[in-house]
């Protein structure tokens, strides 16, 4: 039980170092990058950004969940073996299919938008970050709980990102995204050197029927994520690509700010699933009242955390901007979005309950839904409403989400003790 109960506490404090390194260093690099870039060519950086971003997640696929439930019931060297070649083979294909869409999707609308970078130099910075995602194989840490090394190799990855920044060379937008590029490149080496030298993973051809069953099993997850995708992270796509320079600067300022103060929680979901994964099938009474007791801590502690941010809103903004006017309405749009966080916090922890409760399709509905309702609703509010009128259609669209997924995770855990 102590073993158990430290690899669990190492664990917990690696995610929660590997969550803050990730969540903190995008926010505090913006200054950085505005000054290095300017206010235009930042805005720039946030659209291809977006889009790489997009591409990313096709490329990870459902596996974050799946490969890791899949290697809690795996015990032998070989089997492991299989199960991390087979899913980076799925990856490498994925990667080829992401960089094929965004050629012809720049090529087609973002030509204009950015011409100061060739599609053909892009596809090589995206291919370069895609290959180092494939290669870093995120989801065997979390599967093995040992997510300390992830975090150093992280960190030497950002340390040498921001040591490009400050070099004394010319940056133009080119040179800074191929080093971020190279930034995830460094980290997906270092893991693949550290899981196939050190941890002794040896060579194995996995079938072609097993990667699709795998690829099969995965597939409703995956489109729930595209669909979190299409009322989330695309608005950075449509903001960047429909609005002026400042505009999608404060945009990008208030979404990592929001979702950095929201990703502070998941260390606990990720740290908790195999626990709640067992507690689901050995105890349903001591599984409700542990989704309980985290579901109320974690609501009250965003909360709070949300209104310390709002009593600092300006602070933090014109930290952010270092000397750039910043307009009231942007200031206003700043501090309510702020508070997009508490949204984020329970949708995030009921997605991981809803995946326990095998409800895959539920969510895979729950998320196309708001997915389809985000992509036509939010280009019109950026086309005929002010800029303070996206917070109010993101926010509802949020809100209903987290009702209807609270909902379900209650009437499953009344039906199960019921049972029980």
């Amino acid at each position: 039980m102590l073993v158990k109960y430290k690899t669990f506490s190492l664990n917990l404090t690696s995610l929660y170092g590997l969550q803050l390194l990730l969540t903190l260093f995008p926010v505090l690099i913006i200054p950085l990058l505005i000054r290095t870039l300017g206010v235009n060519e930042y805005a720039s950086y946030v659209l291809v950004a977006a889009l790489f971003s997009m591409l990313e997640i096709v490329v990870a696929y459902s596996f974050r969940t799946t490969a890791t439930r899949e290697a809690s019931n795996v015990s032998d060297d070989e089997g492991m073996s299989e199960l991390i070649i087979s899913v980076m083979c799925i990856r490498l294909c994925l990667s080829l299919l992401a960089i094929v869409i965004f050629c012809i999707l720049f090529q087609i609308v973002y030509t204009s938008k950015i011409p100061q970078i060739s599609s053909l130099s892009l596809a090589i910075i995206l291919t370069l970050r895609l290959l180092g995602f494939v290669l870093s194989n995120e989801w065997y840490f979390q599967a093995m709980q040992n997510t300390s090394v992830l975090l150093f190799i992280t960190l030497f990855s950002r340390l040498f990102f921001v040591f490009t920044l400050i070099l004394p060379t010319e940056k133009t937008l080119e040179y800074v995204l191929f080093c971020n590029s190279v930034m995830y490149f460094l980290v997906g080496v270092s893991a693949f050197v550290y899981i196939f030298l050190y941890r002794k993973i040896i060579i194995v051809v996995p079938e072609t029927r097993t990667m699709m069953t795998r690829f099969r099993d995965g597939a409703d997850l995956f489109i729930s994520s595209l669909g979190v995708y299409f009322y989330t992270n695309i608005n950075t796509v449509f903001v960047s690509s429909l609005l002026p320079p400042q505009f999608v600067a404060v945009y990008s300022v208030a979404e990592k700010v929001y979702r950095g103060a929201a990703s502070l929680f998941s260390p606990i979901n990720r740290a908790l699933y195999p626990i709640l994964l067992k507690l689901h099938s050995s105890n349903k009474y001591k599984f409700s009242r542990l989704f309980a007791i985290v579901y109320l801590f974690q609501m009250v502690s965003v909360i709070l955390l949300s209104i310390i941010l709002h009593y600092f809103d300006r602070t933090i903004l014109k930290y952010f901007f270092h000397g750039n006017a910043i307009t009231d309405e942007a200031m206003v749009f700043f501090s309510h979005f702020l508070y997009l966080s508490v949204l984020f916090v329970v949708s995030a922890y009921t997605t991981y309950i809803l995946v326990i409760f095998s409800l895959d399709k539920v969510i895979k509905r729950i998320t196309i839904t708001f997915g389809i309702i985000n992509v036509v609703l939010i280009p019109l509010v950026l086309t005929y409403l002010s800029f303070i009128y996206v917070f109010w259609a993101i926010f509802m669209i949020m809100l209903l989400v987290a009702l209807i997924q609270t909902s379900l995770c209650v009437s499953g855990l009344d039906r199960r003790v019921e049972c029980k």
